[in-house]
Order: C-alpha cells, then structure tokens, then sequence
C-alpha cells in the first residue's frame, strides 16, 4: 500500500506542469524530470539490478537540463554524502543509530522509521516512514529518497518548510516550483494540493514535493540525486 501511494504521488506530480503553467512559469521538463526521476531513484523497486537501476538515473538526468551551468554549493543528501557513502556507512549508522535497515535488493537498502535527529537532521522535520537509499555498482551512494505521509495539512506544512527552508539557505530559491507548500493548499485533495520545489544542477539534484492523498493523506516526498558520472 505504501509504495503504491508513493508511485501515484509522483505520478500524480506530472500535472505540476498545468499548475506552474497557470501561475506563469513554463516548467513542462520538471513534470517529466519527477516521472524520470522514479525510473533512478530508490522507489522504484526491488526488482530492478543495479545495471538497470544506474542505465534509469542517467536517463532521469538526461531528461532534466541542468538550470545552472555549475555545480551545486553543497550537495545534501539526508545526512549522507552522495558518491562517497557506501553501504558499510550505511550499516555502521544504522547500528549505531538503531535504525532497523534492510537490504531491499543489491544496491537498495531501505530503513523505516527514521527519527530525523538520527540524520542529524532538525526534529521539525518530522519523523521519516521510509528512508532508502541506493547505491551504484561502485558501492557509492548515487540516490537518497525519504518518505512521510498521514499529516495533517499543519504538520506537513511546518515539515515541508523545515525541510525546504535549508535547501534554499544551501542552495538558493529554487528555480522550478509550484505551490508554497502551506497548509491551505495542502489541505486541498489531489493535484490541487501540490506543492513541488527542484534544483538542477551539473552535479546534483534535488526536489521536494508535498501532495495530499486519498489513502495515506499528506505525503512528502524528498529526492536527492548524484549527477555525476
């Protein structure tokens, strides 16, 4: 049911191309970018093989053009460091956190329950109902996906500004956004309540979307992504 949810969430995210439109941003490439960005990123299942899962991020990064032609200030990643973490790290932090993490498949391992203070992350975050975070065939951290969701439109407001607050101090206003993510519009249903914020740059990226589900309510969904190659 979870990942059900967190699929439709990013699928659902392709008519943030129609919003951004309507408020006057053209932005058609970052709808597509979130439904790309799913072939390479952790949520996109235990079957696919490292092989398959690093031909689908070069083809998510090849269908986001870069929206600044240089690399990004700094690179968060949910407290790890992409093209450096290996799953060692990941092993030796999950013991010494107590996080109880799994290895979904090679490459993939996927932590529930994450207290964001384990992350070295601010508690205003909120908790994390899934964390996985996924590997190339090198051992080094390419993709890092976390997923909230049942809030209230108060609470995934306040998380999504904690979370979208540091980005900006790190990385500047985004350049591709819809919606402010506060809690009237996330308190609307379906496509209506989406809220989105996306970095490109040549080394990294980065987006951010919040949407209100049938199932599961208020999810947030944060994605951060090695460019390099």
């Amino acid at each position: 049911m979870r990942s059900n949810v967190k699929r439709r969430l990013t699928i659902a995210a392709s008519v943030v191309g129609v919003a951004i439109a309507a408020i006057g941003v053209a932005h058609a490439p970052f709808a597509r970018s979130l439904l790309m960005s799913m072939g390479g990123c952790p949520m996109a299942g235990a079957r696919m093989t490292p092989v398959e899962s690093e031909s689908a991020r070069r083809m998510a990064l090849s269908a986001i053009p870069a929206t600044v032609s240089v690399p990004a200030p700094a690179r968060p990643a949910l407290g790890f460091s992409l093209d450096t973490t290996s799953p060692e790290d990941v092993r030796a932090w999950a013991k010494r956190e107590r996080v109880d993490c799994k290895e979904a498949r090679e490459g993939l391992i996927k932590c529930p329950d994450v207290r964001p203070e384990a992350l070295g992350l601010p508690a205003a975050q909120g908790r994390i109902d899934e964390l996985s975070l996924e590997f190339n065939r090198q051992g080094r951290l390419v993709n890092t996906t976390s997923y909230r969701s049942h809030l209230s439109p108060a609470s995934a407001a306040r998380e999504a500004h904690a979370i979208v607050g540091p980005l900006v101090d790190k990385l500047g206003p985004a350049e591709k956004h819809a919606g402010d993510f506060d809690a009237a519009q996330l308190g609307a249903s379906g496509a209506a309540s989406i809220s989105t914020a996306m970095y490109r740059f040549t080394d990294y990226v980065a987006d951010v979307t919040a949407m209100n589900t049938r199932s599961n309510g208020l999810a947030i969904l944060e994605h951060y992504m090695s460019a390099r190659d």
